[in-house]
């Protein structure tokens, strides 16, 4: 994408790249590589982007969350620019019905400004927590819930909540959180995923959404999940029990039993009993953003029992080696 002036773009230039907004709504390694490097190379572009990802990501929740169908999603489109071609010539382009449908959901949203720019502003009024590679957050949220958030995640939510009504927050990533129930008013803690939407009371539990699979585990208390996308179900889970979603199967995920040491990560330490060592290793890409190559393909299903340090790579590998007797590729 170098071709492209980037370093030139202004925040509206942003909203209406494809390639930026592959970035916030579909990000794959290449994508965030090219981002990063392009950030680290223009910091003085910070501010454009960052206002340009959550004037996006706003839509894509009000959509979301309003459960809004494609056929509304043109017409308010098509109400837009019937308003406003006379103002603003040739800034805004007719969507091609034969196009994929998530081009014309993200198309048709960036444009739709009299909605989209409401939720800009009120996402300015945010907070953001993000982790890098091996490190990993304590945060207290404006009710006293309590969340450790794992490497490599975002959460967000607003900076003033009103305990009156549901309490969201936004998670991409892993975190841990220990809920606290506001009595008076019973109002419910969402957790908003890409795939799944977790509804509790008060209670402790873990989300992870990384890669394909959504991942969540009650540790006590009780929690409904709503599976979005073309399930569109409920289910309710009680304490000791795991769900794994994947989107792509569209089917609904069976209850397992969850080990103790599931969530150990929360304390620095990743735990695992008699736990393949290729999950151990998947989970190493997550937590450090490395891969560990073995020249015996054979040992990636050898079981391991062990404690890998979360804010230590070196000495998480080092210890993985010294167990199965084997250095990794370099």
């Amino acid at each position: 994408m170098s071709h492209k002036n980037f370093k030139n773009y202004l925040f509206e230039d942003f909203i209406k790249d494809s390639y930026f907004r592959e970035w916030v709504y579909a990000p794959n390694k290449a994508v965030n590589t090219f981002w990063d490097a392009f950030l680290e190379e223009h910091p003085t572009k910070s501010l454009d982007i960052e206002k340009a990802r959550l004037f996006l990501e706003g839509v894509h929740e009000y959509y979301d969350s309003n459960k809004v169908s494609e056929v509304q999603i043109q017409e308010k489109y098509q109400e837009f620019v019937s308003k406003y071609a006379n103002e603003a010539p040739g800034k805004v382009r007719v969507l091609k019905r034969n196009r994929k449908r998530v081009f014309n959901y993200v198309a048709a949203a960036s444009i739709v400004v009299l909605v989209a720019f409401s939720l800009f502003y009120k996402n300015i009024n945010t907070d953001y927590y993000t982790t890098a590679y091996g490190e990993y957050k304590k945060i207290e949220l404006p009710d006293g819930t309590h969340v450790t958030l794992g490497a490599n995640s975002k959460l967000r939510l607003a900076k003033k909540w009103d305990e009156t009504v549901d309490r969201k927050v936004w998670l991409d990533g892993e975190a841990y959180f220990d809920v606290t129930t506001i009595e008076e008013t019973q109002a419910k803690f969402i957790v908003i995923t890409d795939d799944v939407n977790v509804e509790v009371l008060g209670t402790a539990f873990n989300v992870d959404n990384r890669k394909e699979d959504t991942k969540v585990i009650l540790d006590k208390g009780k929690i409904k999940l709503d599976i979005k996308g073309n399930l569109n179900k409920q289910l309710l889970m009680a304490p000791g029990e795991k769900i794994t979603y994947k989107a792509k199967s569209r089917k609904l995920p069976e209850k397992q039993r969850a080990k103790k040491d599931e969530t150990s990560w929360r304390d620095g330490v990743m735990t695992y009993t008699n736990t393949p060592l290729h999950v151990v290793l998947a989970k190493m890409e997550d937590v450090y953003g490395i891969q560990l190559k073995l020249k015996d393909n054979a040992l990636r299903d050898k079981e391991v029992t062990v404690g890998v340090s979360i804010t230590n790579q070196e000495v998480a590998v080092t210890t993985i080696e010294r167990i199965i007797g084997a250095e990794f590729i370099k």
